[in-house]
């Protein structure tokens, strides 16, 4: 092997090298980004269940607010009938 060759084969070992790094970077760079990611999905997610649970919640409120008005006002269509019979 001349030295010609052996300049070749080490530029291409150096070239290989710097892939190898170039990859570690990007994947690292990847890792990242996908953390960022998967913690603004959890954070969205527990901000979507806290609205869930709030609309739950105003619900059950209406629901006993309604019953209430409901039962009242039979007891006073029952009272008004009983009192005119």
């Amino acid at each position: 092997m001349c030295e010609k060759d052996d300049g070749i084969v080490l530029e291409l070992r150096r070239r290989r090298q710097e892939v190898i790094d170039n990859e570690e970077i990007i994947l690292e760079e990847v890792r990242d980004i996908c953390d960022k990611e998967r913690k603004r999905i959890i954070d969205v997610r527990k901000a979507f269940m806290w609205e869930v649970n709030e609309i739950l919640y105003k619900e059950e409120q209406i629901r006993e607010i309604l019953s209430k008005e409901y039962s009242s006002g039979i007891d006073s269509l029952v009272k008004d009938f009983c009192g005119k019979v």
